[in-house]
């Protein structure tokens, strides 16, 4: 099978729809467990690729393919956490670099830091701010005289 998600094609469907059937004490994690062993859907490591298809499973689930048997815990996924949207400067920042230094870089650590981060990040990403997964960093960067220029965030996959 490989590392890519695989062809879903009406045989997977059936396998998918007879292991729902033949074990409804199945959880959403076993079930993908087991798929990605039938499919040998792993990835370069040797692992299974089960969080990749659960997400496979779900969106089989949502589109009426499959009924998955309900989840254990309650997922952040189906809800998107509010972000508080803080109102500040908008004015465009249209000067030479020369007159914004010297930039001030902060590391986000505080509740009140995270607050305006994720209000930046929300507003301004064309994704927006959903939540953050694993392990990461988060920066400010700010001019000589305070105003905020950038946000940066670096997930434990690019250290």
């Amino acid at each position: 099978m490989g590392y890519n998600r695989p062809e879903m094609t009406d045989e997977r469907l059936d396998q998918i729809h007879r292991m729902i059937r033949d074990n409804p004490h199945w959880h959403r994690t076993l079930l993908s467990e087991k798929l990605c062993e039938l499919w040998d859907w792993k990835n370069p490591n040797g692992q299974i690729k089960d969080i990749s298809c659960r997400d496979l499973l779900r969106a089989l689930d949502a589109a009426g393919k499959i009924s998955l048997p309900a989840p254990l815990t309650t997922s952040r996924r189906g809800g998107k956490d509010k972000v508080v949207h803080i109102s500040h400067d908008i004015s465009p920042v249209a000067l030479p670099l020369s007159q914004l230094m010297p930039l001030h870089i902060e590391t986000i650590e505080s509740k009140d830091g995270l607050a305006v981060f994720k209000s930046y990040i929300d507003q301004y990403h064309y994704l927006g701010f959903d939540r953050s997964v694993g392990e990461n960093m988060k920066y400010a960067v700010y001019s000589g005289n305070g105003t905020a220029l950038a946000c940066l965030m670096f997930g434990s996959s690019a250290w």
